[in-house]
């Protein structure tokens, strides 16, 4: 079957805005899927904290990591 960019955890299409200090340009838009899953594997990554469930599969979750080293 059809699987969706953002991986096989799968999910409708939704805008995030990522507010950081951190990011240098304004208005960056990032061409990387991600899901919910993501965004809870960049909570952890960012608390140094240990993944759960779906967030520690490495091959389909990517965390939204690019957002604070821009």
């Amino acid at each position: 079957g059809h699987v969706w960019a953002g991986g096989v955890y799968g999910g409708g299409k939704v805008p995030a805005i990522v507010v950081t200090s951190k990011g240098g340009k304004q208005g960056y838009t990032s061409q990387t899927p991600y899901n919910h899953y993501s965004l809870l594997s960049t909570l952890e990554w960012n608390w140094d904290l240990a993944t759960l469930g779906n967030a520690s599969d490495t091959l389909q979750v990517k965390p939204m990591t690019e957002f604070f080293s821009r």
